[in-house]
């Protein structure tokens, strides 16, 4: 069991715990709550709301719990049986490691670590192996046991797990202690990239998140300001699954300045390439005037950016116009649709992009379409956007981020507008510029040669443990 306080260097003893009571809170009934709690106070315009789905198209699953799709409750007892472990339950650390490996492997793609998680025996295989494999111990009384692991043997485990599945250099677990006062800025930057984070807690006052590792995908930011003072207050609350019973509840992110609590990130590595609007400026025009058009049909151009990164479009009205802009246009009598779309020859699996409308007057209409595509034996629907949340200023364009389930060499942006204007203006124009292609860092092998024989030798990379049998090289002068 985690100790409750401690002695500090003047022999003060200090709470672990500041006694505050974390408790679950449901989705629906968060905002209620905080106007209960901070009822001095008026909460102002709507809250700031982010979830990895918003990057992704879906958050991660609820593991180890009876109404869980994948690895539920039944699964990880049966794994846990087929385990050399001691534990009861599997302990809530290499539960909660099963479960970021599940959206790993199901939401982003990285087969390498479950090749098929839908598939039974490869769970059951799985988590039989974290079991196996991550190091915890035993404390408490007999039969009140908990399941310890620490959160650095965590990281140690699951990076090396990492690297024996050859994405040593593309995915690293890092163990971020609340002594960082920037802890939370930690947490929202892997949200704000589509990958949700592991907290720990020790001992703290809730029956929920204390002394638990728990899957943290998404926030909620309140700004709140007093009724008399007109004091500014600043209030964050953690969306999470607790890998049990509860799922899909929040957390007040103060959790994270308890003494004992911390934050588990996944730096996800990439390699980047830019595309500015400008870029387009020869190839998106018109050829014959050298000014911007939409055309009513498609047309493809080979783009040849900058800084000598080249790639295929095809392109259905998409122009660039005055100069400047980048702009999709579907919105005119006789359109309806707008595309731009990319084929690279290089796989990417993250993209990000600045959007926004051209004004507020682009007359979008519900049911209207702005979307990210991926092409995988046909157009793959990926991330929505509503146009009523999107600047309406051309000059004031947000930053959007986009995660694929795969590896993608095609993709494209998607308009489709409806209700179309009785005229020859265009209107449902989305201007995009600062496009950022971002590919899978590549592994560059450094490996150890051992001599099998005197014809033959083994060479294992230290850094993904790949091992290649080959024969030695004999020079054309020697017999």
């Amino acid at each position: 069991m985690l100790l409750a306080s401690f002695t500090n260097d003047t022999n003060e003893v200090v709470p672990m715990s500041s006694g505050t009571n974390y408790e679950s809170i449901s989705k629906d009934a968060l905002y209620d709550k905080v106007s209960s709690i901070y009822n001095e106070y008026n909460i102002f315009d709507e809250p700031n709301e982010i979830e990895v789905t918003d990057m992704t198209g879906e958050n991660p699953q609820n593991v180890n719990s009876l109404y869980s799709s994948r690895f539920k409750k039944s699964e990880i007892l049966t794994a846990l049986d087929a385990s050399f472990s001691i534990s009861t339950y599997g302990g809530c650390g290499p539960i909660a490691m099963i479960g970021i490996c599940d959206y790993l492997s199901d939401v982003l793609g990285y087969t390498e670590i479950i090749s098929n998680p839908y598939d039974y025996n490869t769970r059951i295989d799985f988590a039989t192996k974290i079991f196996n494999e991550v190091p915890t111990m035993e404390v408490g009384m007999p039969g009140e046991k908990n399941t310890l692991i620490l959160p650095d043997t965590y990281v140690e485990s699951f990076n090396k797990l990492m690297k024996e599945c050859g994405l040593a250099d593309n995915i690293i677990a890092q163990n971020y202690l609340n002594l960082i006062s920037d802890e939370l800025d930690y947490l929202k930057e892997s949200i704000d990239n589509g990958m949700p984070v592991t907290v720990y807690s020790g001992f703290i006052n809730s029956s929920d998140f204390g002394e638990h590792y728990f899957v943290c995908y998404g926030y909620v930011d309140y700004v709140l300001f007093h009724k008399e003072t007109k004091e500014r207050l600043d209030k964050t609350y953690l969306l999470c699954h607790t890998n049990g019973d509860k799922s899909e509840v929040y957390c007040d992110a103060d959790i994270l300045n308890e003494l004992q609590c911390g934050i588990i990130c996944y730096d996800i590595k990439y390699n980047s390439t830019s595309i500015k609007a400008s870029d387009f400026s020869e190839e998106f025009i018109n050829h014959d005037t050298g000014l911007g058009q939409y055309f009513f049909d498609s047309r493809e151009e080979m783009v040849n950016t900058s800084t000598g990164y080249s790639f295929n479009t095809s392109r259905l009205r998409c122009s660039y116009i005055e100069n400047k802009y980048l702009v999709l246009s579907a919105n005119r009598q006789g359109a309806g649709e707008a595309y731009l779309e990319f084929e690279l020859d290089n796989a990417i699996r993250a993209l990000e992009l600045d959007m926004g409308l051209w004004s507020g007057m682009e007359n979008f209409s519900s049911g209207d379409i702005i979307r990210i595509d991926y092409y995988d034996e046909g157009w793959q629907k990926h991330i929505s956007y509503d146009y009523n949340e999107m600047s309406t200023s051309k000059d004031l364009l947000e930053h959007y981020k986009i995660v694929f389930p795969q590896e993608v060499t095609k993709f494209r942006i998607y308009v489709k507008c409806n209700s179309l204007v009785s005229s020859d203006r265009n209107k449902g124009r989305l201007v995009i510029d600062n496009i950022i292609l971002k590919e899978e860092a590549i592994h560059v092998h450094n490996y150890k040669y051992t001599p099998i024989d005197s014809k033959s030798h083994k060479k294992e990379c230290i850094e993904c443990c790949e091992v290649i049998t080959g024969g030695h090289c004999i020079l054309s002068s020697q017999s």
